[in-house]
């Protein structure tokens, strides 16, 4: 008897294990997500490496031509924000091509990314984690 109440809490435990794993799909409708809120970041820097933190950017899905509003949190060091876990919902798994342009006066770059989604974040699968403009 008891063994077989050992057998059993062995096999729940397993079974909540590997559904914490997410290998059935189970999203955070069913409370299996982390809170943590993911980002697809990447840095603007000058030839010399010093961060320029001043540019407007305008991100856009190639797949939808959805333009985003991608909320930039300025911290003048030149770090900047392709996407973030708010958009998870507008991208596919398999991942969607983000186009980025930056402008600040003459001044512009244009970065591309692929970004997909998870059952509880996004993840970046390419794009640059740092452009160069003059």
């Amino acid at each position: 008897m008891i063994a077989t109440r050992r057998a059993a809490a062995i096999l729940l435990l397993g079974f909540l294990s590997l559904c914490a794993c997410n290998p059935f799909g189970i999203g955070e409708d069913r409370g299996f997500c982390s809170d943590e809120f993911v980002t697809v970041q990447f840095w603007v820097v000058d030839s010399s490496g010093m961060g320029q933190g001043a540019f407007t950017l305008t991100v856009t899905n190639l797949r939808t031509n959805e333009i985003y509003d991608v909320e930039q949190h300025a911290n003048g060091e030149g770090r900047y924000y392709a996407l973030d876990d708010s958009f998870r919902r507008d991208l596919r798994s398999k991942g969607d091509p983000i186009h980025v342009r930056g402008e600040e006066g003459a001044r512009v770059f244009d970065a591309d990314f692929v970004v997909g989604a998870g059952e509880c974040h996004i993840h970046k699968f390419s794009g640059p984690d740092t452009v160069v403009v003059n």
